[in-house]
C-alpha cells in the first residue's frame, strides 16, 4: 500500500515531465491487461457481494473501518489547509515571491511525503513484533511526533530551520499512508474493499479536506495574522492522533469476519476481512 500511494505524486510530476501526450498513451497501452481476480489471495471464499444498504450496514458496523474514516478525515483537513496556506505564510514571514513560496514549501512537502510514506511501510511492519495493532500504532506514533514540529514551524523566523521541520513534519505524518490503508482493506471482505475505499475517500474529502483550507481563511481574515490561523493544522493533526490512539486501545486485531456474520448472516470468517494472517495486505502491499 506504501508503495502505491507513494508512486501517485511520482506518477504526477512523470506526467508533467514527460507531456501529458505520452502518459495517455502509456495508459492506453495498458488497457488491455486483465485485472487480477478479487480475493485471489483469500485463503477462503469471500461472502457474495451484499446490496448498498447491506454494504453500508456492513461498514459501518465495522469498528477498525470507523476508526480510519474518522481518524483520517480531521488528518486530511489539516493536510489541506497546510498545503494551501504554508507558501502563503512563507512568502509573507520571509518576505519571498509567491512563487518561489511555492516551489520551496511545494518541493519540501512532496520530498517529505514520499520518504514518509516509505519509512510507514517498514515501521508499519517492524511493530509487528511489539504490539496487536501495529499500524494503528505507527500513525498515531508520527502524528505525535508532527503536532509540535508544525507548531514549532509557525513559531520561529529562521527560514532555513522551519524548511528543515517542515519535511520532517511531512515526513512524520505520512507514516499513516500505508498502515492506515493497509488497515482498511484488511478490515473487510475483498468483495467490498471498492466500496469501502470510495466511501472513505467521499467523507474524507467532504468532511476534512473541503472546508479547513476555508477556516484557515476566516480566521487570518478576522485577527489578521496567518500564523495563528494555521494553528488549526497542528489541533486537527492532534485529533486524528487521539483517535488512532482509541482504536489502538480498543480494537480487536480481527472485525471484519465478526462484523460480517453478523449482519450478513454468513459463517464467521478469519481474522482480518477473510485474509489470512500469513498473506495478509500490509503495509509495503501493492
Amino acid at each position: 500500500m506504501s508503495l502505491f500511494f507513494a508512486m501517485i505524486p511520482v506518477g504526477t510530476a512523470f506526467a508533467f515531465i514527460i507531456g501529458s501526450a505520452v502518459f495517455v498513451a502509456v495508459i492506453f497501452a495498458i488497457l488491455p491487461l486483465k485485472e487480477p481476480k478479487k480475493g485471489r489471495y483469500d485463503v477462503t471464499k469471500n461472502s457474495p457481494s451484499p446490496g448498498i444498504l447491506q454494504g453500508l450496514k456492513v461498514l459501518f458496523t465495522n469498528p477498525a473501518y470507523l476508526f480510519v474514516v474518522i481518524g483520517q478525515t480531521p488528518l486530511a483537513g489539516g493536510l489541506t489547509a497546510m498545503a494551501d496556506w504554508l507558501p502563503a505564510y512563507f512568502s509573507r514571514t520571509y518576505d519571498m515571491s509567491a512563487t518561489l513560496a511555492g516551489l520551496l514549501v511545494g518541493g519540501i512537502v512532496v520530498v517529505g511525503a514520499v520518504a514518509g510514506t516509505f519509512l510507514g511501510a517498514v515501521l508499519g511492519d517492524l511493530s509487528k513484533r511489539f504490539t496487536k495493532q501495529p499500524y494503528f500504532f505507527v500513525s498515531y506514533m508520527g502524528l505525535i511526533l508532527a503536532t509540535p514540529l508544525t507548531i514549532a514551524i509557525l513559531l520561529m523566523n529562521i527560514k532555513y530551520l522551519a524548511c528543515s521541520l517542515i519535511f520532517v513534519s511531512v515526513s512524520a505524518v505520512y507514516i499513516y499512508v500505508g498502515p492506515i490503508n493497509a488497515v482498511l482493506n484488511n478490515s473487510v471482505d475483498a468483495n467490498s474493499r471498492s466500496r469501502a475505499m470510495s466511501l472513505n475517500l467521499l467523507i474524507v474529502n467532504s468532511c476534512g479536506s473541503s472546508y479547513s483550507s476555508a477556516v484557515v481563511g476566516a480566521i487570518s481574515d478576522s485577527t489578521g495574522k496567518l500564523d495563528m490561523a494555521l494553528l488549526v493544522v497542528p489541533i486537527m493533526f492532534f485529533l486524528a492522533c487521539v483517535i488512532w490512539i482509541v482504536a489502538w486501545l480498543v480494537v480487536k486485531q480481527s472485525t471484519a469476519g465478526e462484523v460480517a456474520s453478523t449482519v450478513l448472516g454468513d459463517p464467521p470468517l478469519p481474522s482480518e476481512g477473510s485474509v489470512s494472517p500469513d498473506v495478509e495486505l500490509d503495509s509495503n502491499t501493492l
